[in-house]
């Protein structure tokens, strides 16, 4: 068993246990650790490294028991009250990030009077995850990343003159989606390309890309340019609110780029791994958001199922099986968040790209005083939301009886993927 291989099942393995919550005992834990430790100083490693999953699965399951024990404290009778940041706020609610998970707050008068990153108290009717607000405050967010975060979003509102536009400029850019029209929602969700609104991994690669390509550029291989890219990836990543899938990004983003100046090469099982592990410690609440899971479940299918193919038309291809590997991969919990998942995302998001790029750089030239650019970004983001909604198709539930097909299917995908032997992918 590969070293790689030992950090991933040892991650894998508190996820397990985080998630499935079978109720061991906790003191589980330090037991099974010091047993796998004694057999593997005796040369047992295998049962040693086993012991070490087993250990971690139930370090998982205590942590999810301490959750579920908070949670239940929490609750009062006839009502709730939450605190927290807003994440997302839409026509209709807000998403806010609390210690114990993010919950959807239903509310159309609390959505109209906070925007993103504001501090929200509500006292409100819950169902599980879902909140009915009966009263709430609203602090105001006044750091200063924040405040220019909004700075822009106002500018971009005055100079492009267009709601749809000066919105997604907002969302791709600054990462405020508050200020996102019900169209640009409706026809990103009905093409299954909502991810692309939320600030994540193919943002920070366009964003990482560039700077140090610019720096290989002028500066050559000089092992100091990657510091500059890491400040702009990092800066990046706190202008947009720092949530998980971009500090997810930012972290796999710096780590790939360290790893090219030193002329190192790490498994990208160990990276995902690595990430995952950094964004529990920074953000012990976001193992139960919606979005942490589906960016870090969207990676890991990219690096298990990824496969080329020969020809011109190799890299199209590609793309488009990478876009159905995640969508079948996401599908289970695209089904849980907004009720179906989109068969339509993999060309949607294929056909997307040269869009966001297009938005990236005229984006900040659209701030400039001259209509060129302001006008472009007009016209880019008028063809996108056309051609989204001309691609979109209707939702795909996801029932009960599913699941046995959903891993059989998965178990194609993995032997398409075309490599010798399993436990050589981890290598």
């Amino acid at each position: 068993m590969a070293p790689s291989l030992s950090v991933f099942f040892c991650v894998t393995g508190f996820l397990a246990g985080l998630y499935a919550h079978p109720g061991l005992p906790g003191h589980l834990a330090a037991p099974l650790a010091l047993l796998g430790a004694g057999l593997a100083a005796g040369r047992l490693v295998g049962p040693g490294r086993l012991c070490l999953v087993a250990a971690v699965f139930c370090l998982g399951d205590r942590q999810s028991g301490r959750r579920g024990d908070a949670c239940a404290e929490g609750w009062a009778e006839g009502g709730v009250v939450l605190e927290g940041r807003a994440s997302i706020v839409t026509e209709t609610g807000v998403f806010i990030e609390t210690g114990d998970g993010r919950f959807w707050i239903a509310g159309r008068r609390c959505a109209a009077c906070c925007m993103e990153s504001d501090s929200l108290l509500v006292l409100g009717e819950a169902r599980g995850s879902r909140v009915r607000c009966w009263e709430f405050r609203v602090r105001p967010s006044s750091d200063g990343l924040t405040l220019l975060r909004r700075w822009l979003v106002r500018q971009w509102g005055r100079r492009l003159r267009s709601p749809e536009a000066s919105g997604l400029a907002s969302a791709l850019l600054a990462g405020e989606r508050s200020a996102l029209p019900d169209r640009v929602r409706r026809a990103f969700r009905g093409a299954g390309t909502s991810h692309i609104l939320s600030v994540s991994g193919l943002h920070v690669s366009l964003i990482a890309g560039a700077v140090f390509l610019a720096l290989r550029l002028a500066a050559g291989r000089r092992p100091w340019v990657v510091l500059p890219a890491i400040a702009a990836v990092s800066a990046y990543v706190l202008l947009t609110g720092a949530r998980t899938p971009a500090v997810r990004s930012g972290f796999m983003a710096s780590a790939l780029m360290c790893s090219a100046s030193a002329g190192l090469r790490f498994h990208p099982l160990v990276l995902w791994s690595c990430a995952v592990a950094f964004v529990l410690a920074a953000c012990p609440g976001s193992a139960w958001d919606a979005g942490a899971q589906m960016s870090f479940t969207a990676v890991l299918a990219l690096v298990l199922f990824s496969r080329k193919f020969p020809g011109r038309l190799g890299g199209l291809s590609a793309g488009l099986y990478s876009g159905a590997c995640v969508t079948a991969s996401l599908a289970p919990l695209s089904a849980c968040t907004y009720g179906s998942f989109q068969i339509s995302s993999p060309w949607a998001t294929l056909m997307s790209m040269p869009f966001m790029v297009a938005l990236f750089a005229l984006g900040p030239a659209a701030l400039l005083p001259w209509p060129l650019p302001g006008g472009a970004v007009r016209l880019v983001a008028g063809v996108w939301l056309v051609l989204l909604e001309k691609v979109s198709l209707p939702g795909v539930p996801f029932p009960g009886w599913a699941w046995l097909p959903w891993v059989m299917f998965l178990g194609v995908l993995l032997a398409l993927s075309k490599r010798k032997g399993f436990l050589k992918r981890f290598r």
